[in-house]
């Protein structure tokens, strides 16, 4: 046996797992390509009838660019390349395999095919007589075109779709118009998200945790979501990148962090306003506690709330009446209409509704849970909402347990703090979406679990709280406070 194949050979024996990764891989791959020519079928409608598409090559296409990918991981990945090949190995088995079921399902209702469609054709649905092969692809920061919809007569404001296109169309430029390979690169992109909030979490801790890397990168929902080709992977890795940075500048007081949540910031603003606008709102406050101490969050954080949500004008407390705050519900109720319809139902929510619901406190605590842990398994009307119970129901159970080791003096830590005001107010933002329409709910829950996992972390095991004293401790004296050595 030469030298070369003992080598490979001891590396089998040294390496099971990873070898029986590979294996099933390879018979899925197999299984597959014999059976690509209906599950990878894109139904008729969504393109013209000039377009021929070869399933097979395109499938093929996927395969060559997650090979591709993996071998950037294996030259970039340094002494974390192993597990980072591992967590590859299974975004492979969930974008060219469990992904395939679930467009074959959904295939009348799914906003990837219109994406895809734009790369075919130059068309999209919302913009008809616009050939955006001869648009602009530099990204816009206000809505260039509006489009009717012609079953209710409002007004599609489309700027995150337009600058989605435009991103779709330059990577496809690298790809190719190949439906498996872009969604392989999205899928990477929320990949390398995912991989910026456990580097979150490093730089919080202070070394590698695995446990929390594994967690992360097999969570359901972030695993699964961030797979598909659409907004969604591009505003997890926007997510990442902020939190990376949060963590930079709370933990170490680095201006590098500054840069990164000022980028983060800017580039979810182009894709998701309204994620970016929580995002600056939590920050700020967080740095507000960080520089002044807790007591001015606290009031900074009420007078927000209540301008927000109280109508002072009237004679009782009502929420969401503002002409401002109007339109933003509106707005929301608008998103949870029919993007996901056959992928998730909800309480089927309407405008009026909602804003009877907003009116009271307890309403709003409904829709602060329900952002947070809905669906539950009472909730289940199918597969995809039943996985979602079960992952919800177990983060429900690591928030009560977390509870339980929160301290009064944990708050006053701006990083902590930080997460708690982005997960409360995405929740009473997005809340009503979720209890409108649970698949939509579920793809936009991806831009607050970062920060669940990131509460958990650091309440759950001892390395994390023991974290939380260790920046307390390296917190400058409050504005007007004696050093400590003088107090004696």
């Amino acid at each position: 046996m030469s030298e070369r194949w003992r080598y490979v050979y001891q590396w089998i024996v040294q390496h099971p797992a990873q070898c029986m990764l590979i294996a099933g891989a390879a018979l899925v791959s197999t299984w597959i390509a014999l059976n690509v020519g209906v599950l990878g079928e894109i139904p008729l409608g969504y393109f013209s009838s000039s377009v021929h598409r070869e399933i097979e090559l395109d499938y093929a296409a996927g395969l060559l660019w997650w090979s591709l990918l993996a071998v950037v991981l294996w030259l970039l990945g340094g002494a974390d390349r192993q597990h980072l090949l591992i967590a590859w190995t299974v975004k492979f088995f969930v974008v060219l395999v469990a992904m395939l079921f679930y467009e074959y399902k959904y295939r009348y209702n799914l906003d990837t095919f219109a994406y895809f469609n734009t790369v075919l054709t130059g068309q999209h649905e919302f913009f008809h007589g616009v050939d955006w092969f001869r648009e602009s692809w530099i990204p816009t920061l206000k809505e260039t075109v509006k489009e009717a919809d012609p079953i209710e007569g409002k007004l599609i404001q489309s700027a995150g779709t337009e600058n989605m296109i435009r991103v779709l169309l330059i990577i496809a430029q690298v790809t190719g118009p190949y439906f498996h390979a872009l969604k392989m690169v999205y899928a990477f992109l929320g990949f390398i998200g995912i991989l910026f909030v456990y580097r979150a979490v490093v730089v919080i801790l202070g070394r590698p945790f695995l446990p929390v890397f594994y967690s992360l990168m097999l969570c359901p929902s972030m695993i699964f979501w961030s797979s598909t080709l659409g907004k969604d992977p591009l505003s997890l890795l926007f997510i990442g990148l902020y939190v990376y940075g949060g963590a930079f500048w709370f933990v170490r007081t680095s201006p590098r962090g500054l840069a990164w949540v000022a980028l983060a910031l800017f580039a979810s603003y182009l894709f998701r306003p309204w994620t970016a606008a929580i995002g600056m709102v939590a920050f700020l406050l967080a740095t507000l506690g960080k520089v002044f101490g807790f007591a001015p969050v606290i009031f900074t954080f009420l007078v927000l709330s209540l301008w927000l949500l109280i109508d002072s004008s009237g004679d009782s407390v009502r929420l969401m009446e503002s002409s401002a705050s109007s339109g933003l519900l509106e707005e929301l109720a608008t998103k949870a209409e029919g993007q996901t319809e056959g992928s998730g139902s909800g309480a089927g929510l309407e405008l009026t509704e909602a804003q009877e619901l907003v009116s009271s406190p307890r309403g709003i605590l409904i829709v602060l849970f329900s952002g947070l842990f809905r669906p539950l398994p009472f909730d289940a009307t199918n597969m995809l909402v039943a996985v979602a119970s079960v992952e919800n129901s177990v983060l429900l159970i690591l928030t009560l347990i977390a509870v339980r080791h929160l301290r009064w003096t944990y708050l006053k830590q701006p990083v902590l703090l930080w997460a708690l005001t982005y997960t409360l107010l995405w929740a009473l933002v997005y809340g009503l979406v979720v209890l409108a329409n649970f698949g939509t709910g579920m793809r936009y829950k991806l831009q607050v679990l970062p920060f669940i996992a990131l509460f958990l972390c650091l309440l759950l095991n001892r390395e994390g709280r023991a974290a939380l004293d260790r920046i307390g401790e390296r917190e400058t004296p409050q504005v007007g406070a004696l050093p400590v050595e003088k107090l004696s």
